[in-house]
């Protein structure tokens, strides 16, 4: 079935880096999981065709993860706080040799505008330099909540410092002051 969207994930992988066309480096190091306040959803038919292609590739069931929001430039900050976290843990869910490129998963939280905070997964592409660039962001829906945060931190098996050790590399990191 993946060999099928293979067309629908280059073009993803397209649109996430138009899309994101600043690049944010991990910045900051430890500390705990800062939550960021989520912007309302956009409205765009292909933000759920990527849900779906994440979904598959996290070998969900359809319609698992929402709703799904682009990382705003603003909150870019949080989510290299988040990979610089050494506590984080991530989901290495493909790799595009045409763009040379790894998708990234890790389980993360988002502080609503109600003040709730909300399990949901942050995706994000390394870029061959191994530039992070923080591309979506999702929920999950609220009748699974509990059993998929649990299998999404049972999946998430990479450690922050195997991430950095691995991927990122670090002279395009900011050194911590």
């Amino acid at each position: 079935m993946l060999s099928f969207r293979l067309p629908l994930l280059l073009y993803t992988l397209l649109w996430l880096s138009v899309t994101c066309l600043i690049q944010k480096t991990c910045s900051t190091s430890g500390g705990s999981v800062n939550p960021i306040t989520a912007p309302h959803p956009p409205d765009s038919d292909d933000l759920g065709k990527h849900a779906s292609l994440m979904e598959e590739l996290l070998r969900l069931p359809e319609g698992q993860l929402r709703p799904i929001y682009l990382v705003e430039k603003e909150q870019h900050p949080a989510a290299s706080r988040h990979i610089a976290n050494p506590d984080s843990q991530f989901i290495k869910l493909l790799f595009s040799e045409t763009y040379k490129t790894h998708i990234m998963a890790t389980p993360w939280i988002t502080r609503h505008a109600d003040g709730t905070d909300r399990n949901g997964v942050l995706f994000f592409n390394i870029d061959e330099k191994g530039g992070v660039i923080p591309t979506i962001h999702t929920g999950i829906r609220d009748d699974i909540q509990g059993r998929f945060w649990g299998l999404i931190k049972h999946r998430a098996t990479m450690t922050q410092p195997e991430l950095f050790r691995d991927l990122i590399d670090p002279l395009r990191r900011i050194k911590p002051e």
